[in-house]
């Protein structure tokens, strides 16, 4: 989590989704293992400051999603992984 956001206070809550996704970046083949967790934070300040090189540029920027806007067909913006809103309100539902 701290590679990606910066953040490194969070709880960490359940695995909510697992996945394996091959793909070209920057012409080199890949091999991504992600694994999505639910998690809280008292502080959600984020930086880009600790990405490694093959994720400079490609992940640029944090943005907070409600359920409300991850629902909404029309918010123009691809979202990984694609069944996000799915997995969120599984959770939700669970606690």
């Amino acid at each position: 989590m701290f590679e990606e956001t910066g953040i490194d206070q969070f709880v960490l809550g359940p695995e909510l989704y697992a996945r394996e996704a091959e793909f070209l970046l920057r012409g080199e083949r890949l091999l991504a293992i992600e694994h999505y967790f639910a998690g809280s934070v008292v502080v959600a300040d984020t930086t880009l400051e600790h990405l490694d090189a093959l994720e400079q540029g490609v992940l640029v920027e944090h943005r907070w999603w409600t359920v409300h806007e991850l629902a909404d067909a029309a918010r123009g913006t691809t979202i990984f992984p694609t069944n996000i809103l799915d997995l969120v309100q599984r959770t939700l539902d669970v606690q």
